[in-house]
């Protein structure tokens, strides 16, 4: 028990002392999070802090490319990552057990078929936002928060209104196969 103290306290002080210099590792970063989103990923400033056990990544201004044409692409003002060292532990990766994702745009579209796909929009006027997004990720998250974004909600079946909601902000709680949300938005 007291190497593990031991270890622990040095990986703290470690991270501490190593996280400033986060920043210059930027393009390993977007390097790793464009294999795992199968995307190409853009990220204009990486901060860092330290908060309890672990530190916390706040990467600014994300761009989020999947096709060659500006309607895939998915904008994000800012997102957190809040890493734990437990998970280095327990798991053997240092995840994230937290992701808070900020000013995030999406247009939910419920096509003929009933199915419904999530729609990125892009802030640049020449978008379509015709590019579908899966929310399979999103489940397997320990926790995942979106504050002050917009939805978008069209029925092309035209069974409800179109409807715009404005600064929602959701709290995603996953634990295997149970799901916790917590839900605040207003409609415009």
């Amino acid at each position: 028990m007291l190497v593990l103290i031991i270890v622990t306290g040095v990986l703290v002080s470690f991270g501490r002392l190593a996280s400033p210099y986060l920043d210059e590792f930027k393009s390993d970063i977007e390097s790793e999070i464009s294999a795992l989103l199968s995307s190409s990923v853009s990220i204009d400033k990486i901060n860092t802090k330290w908060a309890g056990f672990g530190p916390k990544l706040e990467l600014h201004d994300i761009v989020i490319q999947q096709g060659d044409d500006d309607a895939s692409t998915l904008y994000l003002r800012q997102v957190d990552l809040d890493l734990g060292i437990k998970s280095l532990f327990s798991d053997g990766q240092f995840l994230p057990w937290n992701i808070t994702l900020h000013g995030l745009s999406l247009r939910l579209t419920m096509n003929l078929n009933g199915e419904i796909q999530v729609v990125g929009i892009s802030n640049r006027p020449s978008s379509s936002g015709s590019s579908n997004y899966s929310l399979e990720p999103l489940f397997e998250l320990r926790r995942i928060e979106l504050v002050d974004t917009q939805i978008f909600w069209v029925d092309e079946t035209g069974r409800t209104p179109s409807t715009h909601f404005e600064h929602l902000d959701l709290l995603m709680r996953n634990d295997d196969e149970r799901h916790q949300f917590d839900l605040t938005f207003s409609i415009a």
